[in-house]
């Protein structure tokens, strides 16, 4: 194996289960990767059947650089991923990257993940996360904080044919832009769930 691959395949393999790791380390214009991203690690997409806004496992949705969608002063945009079957991991947190571009400095994001264990439509535990102040005109990343999560609904359990949901809402006073990617940084969502 090429030195540069067998070094940058082993970083990747020391970091996927760090909270704080992008999983960009190994990967090229996001067409081909040494190491495919961790399962548990959903994409902010388009769907490739509707074109309406998603979460998909593979990243091929989601490298459209450049590609983005319009989030409006008290409005809110959903992507989902449906059809999981998987074990959850207590062990680990939900984390998630989403690139964000404010209009002015009057533009807020906050975000939920949401998850439906059965399937049947009904989100049955919902993560609601802190509102970021964003600087006009820049790119910038917003995260996971702990601070200020709350918690509605149920504790984590396995899934079965469940869904999980990003929901981004725009609660300042100018518009805002959700990029799929932005350079070499996609944005994503990782749950504490790996597929059977």
């Amino acid at each position: 194996m090429h030195h540069l691959e067998w070094a940058m395949s082993n970083y990747h393999e020391m970091h996927e289960n760090d909270a704080n790791f992008g999983y960009r380390s190994c990967w090229f214009g996001g067409v081909a990767y040494l190491q495919p991203p961790p399962r548990n690690l959903l994409f902010l997409a388009s769907s490739n059947v509707t074109k309406e806004p998603a979460l998909a496992l593979s990243g091929e949705y989601a490298w459209n650089l450049g590609h983005h969608d319009n989030l409006a002063p008290g409005g809110s945009m959903e992507y989902t991923a449906t059809a999981i079957s998987a074990v959850c991991d207590r062990k680990v947190k939900t984390q998630f990257m989403i690139q964000v571009m404010a209009v002015s400095s009057a533009s807020r994001i906050q975000g939920e993940v949401a998850f439906d264990f059965e399937g049947d439509g009904i989100f049955d535990r919902t993560e609601i996360y802190h509102v970021a102040d964003l600087g006009g005109g820049d790119v910038s990343s917003y995260t996971r904080k702990s601070a200020g999560m709350e918690v509605v609904g149920a504790a984590f359990k396995d899934m079965k044919n469940g869904a999980v949901r990003m929901r981004l809402f725009n609660t300042g006073e100018d518009h805002c832009k959700i990029f799929h990617a932005i350079e070499a940084a996609p944005s994503y969502v990782t749950i504490p769930y790996f597929p059977y």
